[in-house]
């Protein structure tokens, strides 16, 4: 209780404010927040994926985050990994011989890890197709079918009722002028053969005289009734139903064959498969494809059949003729592109002799819905009065004719119902082709159709889709299930052997899928002209737009502090080194880039100051070059194995850039350590690159330490294997140190934008705000205590002075606000820092005989 109120502000309000009311005013003021330095080891990758958006640079968090999202080396098809991976070959700057691996991201990430990574994948599509979700029906796994001759399968996928029949009949010869009594004397031969068993003998004894005699004789070797008699005539009918069953006369001893009317052949059964009892997938595709227009046959992920509708119509039913049930299609099984119902109509009689009634309901949620049936009442006259009944009742107008003599009704939602509730008579059902009861229909799968699905035109250049294709849901639900949505997609695709070599085709001819998908029937067609592989210049500007798409200043490529490609060229590495320097200028975090030079590049070209791809043509302190290559071990080529093809070896040793692993061992060092000191970071390194450079350098000697004091001297950050350890020997920037000796370290330049981002961020809470003392007071006390901090003080540090060296990161610094400009606008903090050195020379000076003359180490004050 109180005569006065109590109020609280997070700002001065000013006396106005504070007067308008009689309070206690309390005011809540922030103190300053301290300095957070911020993050030095993100790293971007820029490169070819199997999966994943494009030109989006995207934050992954771990090994399995980064396999989800942008896929392995190649893609999984059954139990075979590695299969049309991404830039297996690619050639750069007019290169004769071609570089495995230029530009294959999973490559180049290999074997190396990172404080933060971010991935920006470049769209090196050469077009892309549009995947259509079809009706299908799954029917019974099975290697072989056993079915009987004449057996049928009744389908409609919209145009009435078609049916596929299965035929067979067993191969037979019957004798012509076979002549009674035999004359046999015993001992006469007869060889013949059926189907797929071996051939056999029979032979005849004396007694064997009668055309009955004979075929008990051949029956008895056969083990079945192979032989019987036709109109006197000896007739051989072999066992197996189909194209592929066979009677075969071989041959017989001296005028057996003349004496039974037969002749040395083989005779072939008939029907559209080879065999009725084990109808292969193949066989079924063939009949059922042949037979009724616009479906598909294949076998899907589990081994069962699949039928789907490729008509434009979007069900598929199985008829009431079907008798081929061991092929696992049941009668009225019914399905639709997208789980919507459908009600089709069998065929109407439209005669009806008097008026009636026909009650129909769309959806259990729905009121039924009556019209009125007429006598004369023509389909199309039958199709306006539904479709006028459903629109007054709100339900919109489902009803189309669907041929001659039916129609067919589409329920509004995917997974519910269409029911006819009721006639008059039954002349009205007989009228419209109807039944009472109801049509539902199961929902199409949900999934995922995988980026790597292979796509193609029939029999010519083979593609791949480029990234995943959601079947989704909406927010429909019918019986708290949510529904399906669309049933075309487009996706981007490339050539499924990426090396620079495939051909272009014309609109409209991809439309195969070589591997039918597990989430269900789909279609493919390219709706434009598909390019023959990206050129060079091609491949460079998609690189180049993928970097661009990392300047964006509004998401996480703010905060990229490395950044690396993994294709190389000149063209790359000039707009690498534009890339760093133009996010550094414009509100991005301070960056640098490191590059290499292509495989097999000789000592001498990479020492060059003026023509690429030498390091002086890309010298700047934001740009590291790294030379010679690296070689690796990547596990997924060693499981394929030189099966893979071009790219692939037995031991899973590849050459890659050193770039990558220069990058990941900036990302896990401090930037004031120099990238060049012995860590765990590059132990995927297993050796330099296999080049003929590196073999044969110094007349085959290899590289030596003069040939380490010429690239420390070129502004080459070189890589180099000491005792099996991989170490960079010296972590300069590519600038000449002749020309600018004090930019050539990697760790001043990280330091240096540590530093800097780090205080500007934190400074921000302060722009725009008006220059108070003690504002900017405050803002010489942040920046004061951040670097105290680093330079190893701590609570109860004065002036800057460390009292603990064990976190000492800088040498010393200075801060000055005195140098003020006349516009009051402008504070201007002067801040000078000198950074730890790293114990690049440590001599060890040495003076060893008996004639040396040793003094005792004296300390004391």
């Amino acid at each position: 209780m109180g005569a006065v109120f109590t109020r609280r502000f997070l700002t001065d309000p000013g006396e106005t404010v504070l007067l308008n009311i009689e309070a206690v005013d309390v005011i809540d003021l922030a103190p300053p927040s301290a300095i957070i330095g911020i993050g030095t080891g993100t790293v971007c990758c820029v490169g070819e994926f199997e999966n994943g958006p494009f030109n989006v640079p995207t934050e992954v968090f771990s090994a399995g985050g980064f396999s989800a999202a942008f896929g392995q080396l190649g893609y999984q098809y059954g139990s075979q990994i590695g299969n049309n991976p991404c830039a297996r070959s690619r050639k750069a700057d007019g290169a004769l011989v071609p570089e495995y691996w230029n530009g294959n991201g999973f490559v180049q990430l290999n074997a190396k890890t990172f404080a933060r990574l971010l991935i920006a994948r470049v769209d090196t599509s050469v077009g892309s197709v549009n995947v259509q979700r079809l009706a299908f029906l799954t029917g019974a796994a099975s290697f072989r079918y056993g079915l009987a001759p004449a057996q049928a399968l009744q389908l409609d996928v919209g145009a009435g009722p078609a049916t596929a029949t299965f035929n067979a009949t067993a191969a037979t010869v019957t004798a012509v002028g076979g002549v009674y009594p035999t004359t046999f004397a015993g001992g006469n031969t007869l060889t013949l053969g059926y189907d797929g068993a071996p051939n056999f003998t029979v032979t005849f004894l004396a007694a064997d005289q009668t055309n009955a005699q004979v075929v008990a004789r051949i029956n008895q070797y056969a083990g079945f009734a192979f032989a019987d008699l036709n109109a006197g005539q000896l007739r051989l009918t072999g066992l197996q139903l189909g194209s592929g069953a066979q009677v075969r006369v071989v041959s017989g001893s001296a005028g057996v064959l003349t004496q039974l009317g037969l002749t040395a052949a083989t005779t072939a059964g008939t029907g559209n498969v080879a065999n009725i009892a084990q109808v292969t997938p193949q066989e079924v595709a063939l009949v059922v494809q042949g037979a009724i227009a616009n479906t598909k046959v294949e076998v899907d992920q589990n081994g069962a059949l699949r039928i789907s509708n490729t008509s434009t119509s979007n069900f598929i039913l199985v008829g009431a003729a079907t008798t081929a049930t061991a092929l696992g299609f049941l009668v009225g099984a019914f399905a639709t592109d997208n789980g919507e119902p459908v009600l089709v109509s069998g065929p109407g009689t439209y005669n009806l002799g008097s008026t009636g009634q026909i009650v129909l309901q769309l959806d259990a949620s729905l009121p039924s819905v009556s019209t009125t049936v007429t006598a004369g009442d023509s389909l199309a006259t039958t199709v306006t009065n539904l479709n006028n009944a459903f629109t007054a009742a709100g339900q919109g107008a489902p009803a189309i004719a669907d041929g001659a003599t039916r129609f067919a009704i589409t329920g509004p939602n995917p997974g519910g119902t269409i029911t006819v509730v009721s006639a008059s008579s039954g002349a009205i059902l007989t009228e419209l082709g109807l039944a009472v009861g109801p049509t539902t229909v199961a929902l199409p799968p949900f999934g995922v159709l995988p980026a790597g699905t292979l796509v193609g035109v029939p029999s010519g250049v083979q593609f791949v889709t480029m990234q995943d294709v959601d079947f989704e849901k909406t927010s429909v639900t019918v019986g708290g299930v949510l529904q399906a949505k669309a049933t075309s997609y487009s996706v981007k695709i490339r050539h499924a052997l990426d090396d620079g070599t495939g051909l272009g085709t014309g609109a409209g001819t991809i439309t195969a899928v070589t591997s039918p998908p597990a989430i269900g029937a789909v279609s493919v067609a390219n709706p434009q002209v598909v390019s023959a592989a990206l050129t060079e210049g091609a491949l460079d500007a998609a690189y180049a737009a993928t970097l661009n798409s990392t300047l964006n200043v509004n998401t996480s490529a703010k905060q990229i502090n490395l950044i690396y490609s993994a294709r190389q060229s000149n063209a790359v590495r000039a707009a690498l080194k534009q890339n760093v320097l133009t996010a550094s200028a414009n509100g991005l975090f301070g960056r640098m880039a490191a590059v290499r030079t292509p495989m097999n590049t000789l000592e001498a070209v990479a020492l060059s100051t003026v023509a690429p791809p030498g390091v002086g043509a890309t010298r700047d302190q934001r740009v590291v070059y790294c030379y010679p290559q690296a070689r690796t071990f990547v596990p997924q080529i060693a499981t394929v194995g030189t099966a893979g093809g071009a790219g692939f070896t037995a031991d899973g040793n590849v050459d890659v850039g050193a770039d990558g692993f220069l990058c990941s061992a900036c990302s896990q060092l401090a930037p004031e350590e120099n990238p060049g000191q012995l860590t765990s970071f590059l132990g995927g390194v297993v050796g330099l690159e296999s080049g003929a450079n590196v073999q044969q350098a110094n007349g085959g000697v290899g590289f030596q330490m003069a040939d380490y004091i010429a690239f420390k001297g070129a502004g080459i950050c070189a890589l180099r294997i000491d005792g099996g350890d991989a170490v960079f020997q010296s972590g300069v920037t590519s600038v000449d140190p002749v020309a600018q000796p004090g930019l050539t370290d990697i760790n001043r330049r990280r330091m240096a934008d540590f530093l800097q981002d780090s205080q500007s961020e934190a400074l921000k809470e302060f722009g725009k705000k008006l220059s108070t003392v003690k504002r900017r007071n405050a803002i010489k006390a942040e920046i004061q205590n951040f670097l105290t901090d680093l330079a190893g003080g701590g609570p109860g540090a004065k002036d800057g002075v460390p009292n603990n060296p064990d976190l000492q990161r800088i040498d010393s610094f200075s801060i000055s606000t005195k140098q003020q400009s006349a516009n009051k606008k402008i504070f201007r903090i002067v801040e000078k820092v000198r950074t730890l050195a790293s114990l690049d020379a440590i001599v060890l000076q040495t003076e060893i005989g008996p004639n040396v003359v040793t003094v005792s180490e004296v300390t004391g004050g």
